[in-house]
């Protein structure tokens, strides 16, 4: 009997062997279609059992060990293989890991990485699965025990993405078979009380990939879509070329669903689609004006909220398929923590899975906007993938938050007293019109509107004096306007027309009294030092103001020179009108 120390020498003299043949890939043929091929590595771990034992028989020479891992694609990648050599009283199974030198190698075992075992039984010609060990985890330059392996042959599918999953399979018989696939969930479907909506017929789901079958062909699937009859009228008869119709009851008004479900002769898969029913018009997108320069950062952030709103969803039993909501990735034991034993497992569109049962997570993160598959133990409502839609950071941006102000920041959300108001110029465009008067203040004016009043009025009232009407200054339009209202009853009229007039989002408009209508000639009329910029007609303009008891004449200015030139105008003659408003 040896001795442990003998043992010992033993397993070195077989490190350094397998050490010193590191070279270029080395494979091996496991059956007739079958290749397991590695790169040796400088970091390698070994695992030693006193025996190992299929169907009752120990393992011999031909039979093959091989050491596997999952890469980043999902795939069974070898790490290692050698043959079954007994060895000082057991086998011994070395393992490459990650040298983080070698490119080949960066999939292979990192520091407490656990792999999975592989055996090609060459009497039998199958690939066992050792599923029902303990495999300690890797560790470079170590040797690892493990407990003498004894396992029974258990044939079945063992593809855990297979309709058919048999978790104590140890030998891929070739039997699996995948569930029909709903690849694609389209957008609800809404539409007004009376109207008749069309949906897509199997073949038109078929050729554009919203559903799929690896193992069947559309002819060889069943269909079948259910609704609530008290809501939704549902027209099919199931032909492939067929296009469903669905309407709502005479009274139906609000949300339901329509569950589409494809059946083979193995298994079924469900999605359900929402179905919005208005009384009127549908209620209208959210529209945010985004190019308002008064809209400060703060308002930005609350657009975006209302524009992105906490999403929710249900799962039926069986196969799903989700997009995930949320704007920051997420991983996926943290999604589904809440209800964990009720997933059996997630998988992406590249075939990488999240197996909770088991503690594998390939998936990692789930991306924001990407499409996932899902198969519940259970049905679940309601659920909810994360607890906001946009995570903004919390800070306290002070500075000034007046829009008017020359130091308006938009990107404060306090304000800390420093705003510098806004000192207005002459034909700026603010408020509605184009300024022509500014106070000493800086602050304070006048705007006209940048058109006339789309048709001609007279003053009214001829052959009356009114009252209260006969104000010139800058200041006294406004007053002028009322009394001339107050005063004549006749309509329309220019100042009747004023006061009724809504334009640029303001209702306030009044017609100009003389000087103010001169100052708008001056400043920009054709005598301003812009020339014209208000675009007013070569023609006479007549203002708010009444000759001094003088029921006939009101003072106006003609604009067609390029100074000034004054006068009267009769009271019941249609002439220009430009209005004004104060700010």
């Amino acid at each position: 009997m040896k001795t442990f120390t003998q043992k010992y020498i033993g397993l070195l003299a077989l490190v350094i062997t397998i050490s010193s043949s590191a070279n270029a890939q080395q494979c091996t043929s496991v059956g007739a279609n079958e290749d397991w091929c590695f790169n040796m590595s400088t970091s390698q771990g070994f695992y030693w059992t006193s025996n190992i034992i299929i169907d009752g028989e120990q393992l011999e020479y031909n039979d093959i060990i091989g050491v596997f891992m999952v890469d980043s694609s999902g795939d069974n990648i070898c790490v290692a293989w050698s043959h079954a050599e007994y060895i000082v009283n057991g086998f011994t199974i070395f393992a490459n890991g990650n040298d983080f030198i070698t490119l080949s190698t960066e999939d292979y075992p990192d520091e407490g990485d656990i792999p999975f075992f592989l055996i090609y039984d060459s009497s039998s010609g199958n690939i066992v699965q050792l599923n029902e060990i303990n495999i300690p985890p890797y560790s470079n330059n170590s040797f690892l025990m493990l407990d003498e392996i004894s396992i029974i042959t258990t044939y079945g599918c063992s593809n855990p993405e297979a309709s058919n999953y048999n978790i104590q399979a140890n030998v891929d018989d070739g039997s699996c078979t995948f569930a029909p696939e709903i690849l694609l969930t389209p957008p609800p479907i809404e539409f007004t009380n009376g109207e008749t909506v069309t949906l897509m017929s199997r073949q038109d789901l078929w050729d554009y990939g919203v559903i799929y079958d690896a193992d069947n062909s559309l002819e060889e699937l069943t269909f079948t879509l259910s609704i609530n009859p008290d809501e939704i009228n549902l027209v099919w008869d199931g032909g492939i070329n067929s296009n469903p119709t669905v309407s709502a009851v005479s009274d139906f008004i609000g949300t339901t669903e329509i569950q589409l479900c494809i059946s083979d002769n193995e298994s079924t898969v469900c999605a359900s689609n929402i179905i919005i029913v208005y009384e009127n018009a549908p209620e209208e997108e959210i529209v945010h004006e985004l190019n308002n320069p008064c809209t400060s950062l703060s308002d930005y952030n609350s657009i975006l909220l209302d524009l992105n709103p906490i999403q929710s969803r249900g799962f039926v039993e069986g196969w799903n398929m989700f997009g995930f909501p949320c704007k920051e990735p997420r991983s996926a034991s943290e999604t589904f923590s809440d209800i964990l034993n009720d997933v059996f497992i997630i998988k992406n569109n590249d075939g990488i899975f999240y197996w909770p049962e088991f503690g594998y997570d390939g998936i990692g993160e789930l991306i924001p906007l990407e499409g996932y598959q899902a198969n519940f133990y259970n049905s679940v409502g309601d659920f909810i993938f994360c607890d906001y839609s946009i995570v903004f950071p919390d800070v306290n941006i002070e500075g000034c938050t007046d829009c008017d102000a020359l130091n308006y920041n938009p990107f404060a959300n306090s304000d800390d007293g420093s705003c510098v108001l806004n000192q207005h110029q002459i034909g700026d465009y603010i408020q509605g019109g184009i300024v022509f008067y500014v106070d000493e203040t800086g602050e304070h004016g006048l705007v006209a509107a940048e058109v006339d009043l789309p048709e001609m009025y007279p003053w009214g009232c001829s052959g009356n004096v009114i009252s209260g009407a006969d104000g010139l200054l800058i200041g006294t339009g406004l007053q002028n306007t009322l009394d001339i209202v107050f005063g004549c009853s006749e309509s329309p009229i220019a100042a009747s027309m004023a006061l009724e007039h809504e334009h640029n989002g303001y209702s306030d408009w009044y017609l100009p009294s003389f000087d103010e209508l001169m100052e708008m000639f001056n400043t920009i009329g054709n005598a301003g030092p812009n020339g014209n910029v208000g675009s007013f007609q070569e023609d006479w303009y007549i203002s708010s103001s009444e000759f001094e008891n003088d029921p006939t004449n009101v003072w106006g200015n003609n604009f067609s020179e390029t100074f000034p030139n004054p006068g009267g105008g009769h009271k019941s003659i249609p002439n220009n009108i430009r209005l004004i408003r104060s700010f």
